[in-house]
């Protein structure tokens, strides 16, 4: 028993120390994110092209030493698809963009001092809030074109969006209580964004994407 409890003070300073010695740092990121779905069958004349959207998040870091640091971020993040059919002179071209709050828990891994690099991985949940589509469809060389908001019950789209990223950052610091960076990330959804609501006999659709963005993280 005693030998247990001893166990269980020395866990207890040793997360104290580590939390002591951390360096804590708040900031923000913004940027383009060039936005897909993968699918596993779509008909031979159908093709998905990117579309580019918005990424902005507020930050917060926590760095353990030297080499790891883990961050959790908060924010805005534009999905969706472009899709275009051509079949015998009519051709529908469709433009999904769905705004996601989202939310990445991040390991951070890598080194340097004023100038450093590093690779970071990590789950992240995407919550769709709204979205729109944009058709339009041409005949003959005549197009028509409307726009309308998505209802994600009536179109059986899933609003839950878990995904894997993964990536790395280039930072700069100027001063001891700043840092500027650039973040270059890959995003790949894990949950099909079909069948949410009822059996449907969809193909298994997935968010992925790539996000470019530049921010500033101030240090404590």
């Amino acid at each position: 028993m005693k030998v247990r409890t001893r166990f269980i003070f020395a866990l207890l300073f040793a997360a104290g120390w580590s939390t002591a010695q951390a360096q804590f740092s708040l900031g923000l990121r913004g940027g383009v994110h060039y936005a897909n779905w993968l699918s596993d069958s779509y008909p031979d004349y159908e093709r998905r092209e990117f579309i580019s959207g918005t990424t902005v998040s507020a930050i917060a870091e926590m760095r353990v030493n030297k080499v790891i640091a883990f961050q959790v971020e908060a924010g805005w993040l534009q999905k969706g698809v472009h899709g275009v059919s051509d079949d015998l002179g009519y051709s529908l071209e469709e433009k999904a963009v769905l705004n996601y709050l989202e939310i990445p828990v991040l390991v951070k891994i890598g080194g340097g001092n004023k100038v450093r690099f590093d690779g970071l991985a990590g789950p992240s949940l995407g919550v769709a809030m709204n979205g729109t589509v944009h058709l339009k469809s041409t005949i003959l060389g005549v197009s028509t074109s409307n726009t309308r908001d998505i209802d994600f019950e009536q179109n059986d789209i899933n609003r839950v969006d878990l995904s894997l990223q993964v990536g790395g950052v280039f930072s700069f610091k100027p001063a001891e209580s700043l840092s500027l960076f650039l973040d270059a990330r890959y995003i790949q959804g894990l949950a099909n964004l079909n069948g949410a609501y009822r059996d449907s006999s969809d193909p298994a659709a997935f968010n992925t994407g790539l996000s470019l963005s530049a921010g500033a993280l101030l240090h404590f």
